[in-house]
């Protein structure tokens, strides 16, 4: 169903089916997902941010190139509910983990996940911005609808996500050990193999490690 969804808002916003009504909005371009969502933030001061970015490399680069923290160091307060999710690969590189303390320190709350299914967001439960194409970790093309009954759909399955994920936190320093990273996915339930595929490491590697941190710790 949420593949056919931006398909059919199109047809709806160009008048091609019967039913219409929802005010969408539509940007294209490298950043069209970003600006966006600093489009639809402007309008309502969101209060409740759920995030959802498969891909956060090219959003942190021109962060960290432009010197910039997060758009909550100036807009959130201590009545928000800001909260990020983001791939596990993205997590454990150096410039996810200096960006995602950028928005902790915010305010945010961040998990992480192996497989999150598309990039999309949900702002004060009655917006919510997706790709034109659902499953897109980074859209060149990208919708906003005002709508709660969208939104409360995509909140239970930013819900279902998060459960799933893994909290971040400590992401101001780097890992003690290189072995931290996949013993925290296997602590939360993950096996070696799924916890390694999700660092982007391979099995082998993924073992050494693991058996570098039994050695480590005495423990077989």
């Amino acid at each position: 169903m949420l593949r056919t969804l931006p398909k059919l808002l199109r047809a709806w916003e160009h008048g091609d089916t019967d039913v219409h009504g929802l005010p969408i909005d539509v940007m294209h371009g490298p950043f069209a997902a970003p600006d966006m969502y600093r489009l639809q933030a402007a309008r309502s001061k969101p209060r409740t941010s759920y995030a959802c970015m498969p891909d956060t490399a090219p959003l942190y680069k021109v962060l960290r190139d432009a010197d910039y923290g997060s758009y909550w160091d100036d807009n959130s307060g201590p009545d928000h509910d800001i909260r990020l999710l983001v791939s596990t690969v993205d997590a454990n590189t150096e410039l996810g983990r200096n960006q995602i303390a950028h928005e902790i320190n915010a305010g945010s709350q961040v998990r992480m996940h192996s497989n999150l299914p598309s990039f999309f967001w949900v702002l004060d439960h009655s917006s919510i911005g997706i790709p034109f194409t659902w499953g897109e970790a980074w859209p060149s093309s990208a919708m906003s609808i005002q709508s709660p009954a969208l939104a409360e759909l995509m909140t239970w399955i930013y819900h279902r996500l998060s459960e799933e994920a893994v909290p971040v936190t400590g992401h101001n320093h780097t890992w003690e050990h290189p072995w931290d990273p996949i013993l925290r996915l296997m602590n939360s339930g993950m096996t070696m193999e799924s916890a390694s595929t999700a660092l982007g490491l391979t099995a082998r590697t993924g073992r050494r490690r693991v058996s570098d941190a039994m050695r480590h710790y005495g423990v077989r």
